[in-house]
């Protein structure tokens, strides 16, 4: 592999940076579907799902989704691989799970697809029968999935191929059989550890009381272990960076308004958990060191429900919660709060918050990824040179689509600190070129830098004589790489401004 080497940035470079920041026009950072507490911002991707754009046309439909993960992987090369310099180039991709469906003759299908982080389709991963998704998880050299309500639910995975995109689609080998309502599997970062939720088949015979659950997996024998009795319904899970074991309880009360009881989340010490895989007795509610109630959102009689839970490397962890009413009611809410050390316990705010009016914009908190090297709230830039550490730190959260308009795509949102630099609606730490505006975030050659400052055609490091010939090219042929401002046409604007950027070397923000 490789990786894009950044150096200063140059000084001209810089100063005609700071102009365009100037020059542009300030906009929301906010998501159109998220709303940030206080010193956050919220930037919304649409997932382009290879049906998308004729789904209507052809009568498919997506159906439901579960399940997100970031990654870096060679897209340049998929996309180009005429280009040699392109080849071991990584950038920031999603990996998301989806179900569509088709009307005549009806027909349901899952898949695991791989996007760009401006939502681009670039491959499917898995292209499977399945039933509803729910997790998806990198792990070491493998991707893990899992499916419920279908033939065969439980946990795959496929090969983690980041170099190479041509395996895909791979066949996916069975990892944990007959496990339903498989929501969420986690690695150890600590130990390599790994642990799954969900509710055990009728070959497992666990104990009576025991409704969802945590397991670990021996990875050597396959042996699978109850960890924790969690009950209530699907909830995800996390490993902290102390290996401390936190998860949440869902909890329905079945009335007809279907609003849910109180919920809460809860931690379990990594001796706690080590001592259950040595042999001992399984753990409960009782057994937790720490218990937070999550409450009821404010200025409502609607409680709480964790979905999913993610931790980063300082000792937070991150809550995505939902409230829940009957299909015809109009009470949906979803925020994300973030769980952190205080006083020798811990404490909780909101990151997050959303008013969903209605059934038109019934959109579930669901998946997140913390994609970083540090707390959420230290914020910064990307810097590839960093690999395998990131300077930025965001969370990405899966939004479902529109309940009631199957048409309509999915939703990844990044979450961050609010700071944005060059006022384009996009903040820092999620924008792919930070000191210039770019609210449409093009990025067509896939190497994590916009086009409106990507001035490297050939991405070989260096701005010169044979990016000038490509982009004379383009004059006559068109070459969206070369399209500085996206608008379609190659001009003497796009002259103009690689003119500037001639004889410059990375990073171009």
């Amino acid at each position: 592999m490789k990786f894009k080497r950044w150096n200063k940035i140059p000084g001209l470079l810089f100063g005609i940076a700071l102009v365009t920041a100037l020059l542009a026009v300030p906009v929301s950072a906010d998501s159109e579907r998220v709303t940030p507490e206080a010193g956050y911002a919220a930037h919304d991707y649409t997932i382009k799902t290879l049906y998308h754009e004729d789904q209507a046309a052809n009568g498919l439909y997506e159906w439901y989704s579960g399940g997100l993960d970031v990654g870096y992987a060679d897209v340049a090369e998929y996309f180009d691989g005429a280009n040699p310099n392109n080849d071991g180039l990584l950038a920031r991709v999603y990996v998301h799970q989806n179900s569509f469906y088709q009307e005549e003759p009806y027909e349901q299908w899952m898949e695991t697809n791989m996007y760009t982080q401006t939502g681009e389709y670039v491959t499917t991963l898995v292209d499977d029968g399945g039933g509803w998704p729910q997790c998806v998880k990198i792990i070491g050299n493998e991707v893990w999935f899992s499916f419920t309500g279908g033939s065969g639910a439980g946990f795959y995975s496929v090969p983690w191929s980041p170099d190479d995109l041509s395996v895909y689609p791979a066949t996916p080998q069975l990892e944990v059989p007959d496990i339903d309502y498989n929501w969420e599997v986690e690695v150890s970062a600590l130990d390599g550890e790994i642990f799954f939720a969900g509710l055990a088949g009728d070959e497992w015979e666990p104990p009576a009381d025991v409704d969802h659950a945590i397991w670990h997996i021996d990875q050597v024998t396959n042996a699978v272990t109850l960890i924790l009795d969690v009950g209530g319904y699907s909830s995800g899970f996390a490993i902290d960076s102390a290996g401390n074991l936190w998860s949440g309880e869902y909890l329905l009360g079945w009335d007809p308004t279907m609003h849910i009881e109180a919920c809460r989340l809860g931690m379990w010490t990594k001796a706690q958990v080590d001592a259950v895989i040595a042999g001992g007795t399984y753990l409960q509610w009782s057994d937790a060191t720490v218990v937070i109630d999550l409450g009821t959102r404010a200025g409502t009689t609607y409680n709480w429900g964790p979905n999913d839970i993610e931790a980063d490397s300082g000792g937070n962890v991150y809550v995505s919660l939902n409230t829940y009413s009957s299909w015809g009611e109009n009470y949906e809410y979803g925020a994300v709060i973030q769980v952190y050390p205080h006083e020798g316990s811990y404490a909780t705010k909101y990151i997050t918050d959303t008013d969903s009016t209605g059934n038109d914009n019934w959109d579930w908190h669901r998946g997140m990824a913390f994609d970083g090297e540090a707390d959420i709230d230290t914020g910064g830039y990307t810097d590839p040179t960093q690999f395998p550490s990131i300077t930025g730190n965001r969370l990405y959260l899966d939004m479902d689509h529109n309940q009631n308009d199957p048409n309509s795509p999915d939703q990844v949102v990044g979450i961050t600190v609010a700071a944005d630099y060059d006022n384009d609606g996009v903040p820092d730490s999620l924008d792919n070129a930070p000191e210039t505006a770019n609210a449409g975030q093009e990025d067509t050659d896939g190497d994590m830098y916009g086009n409106a400052v990507d001035a490297d055609f050939n991405n070989n490091g260096s701005v010169n004589i044979a990016d000038k010939a490509i982009l004379g090219q383009a004059f006559t042929t068109y070459n969206p790489d070369c399209d500085f401002d996206s608008n379609g046409s190659i001009n003497i604007l796009d002259k103009a401004k690689f003119g500037v950027r001639f004889n410059t070397s990375e990073p171009w923000y």
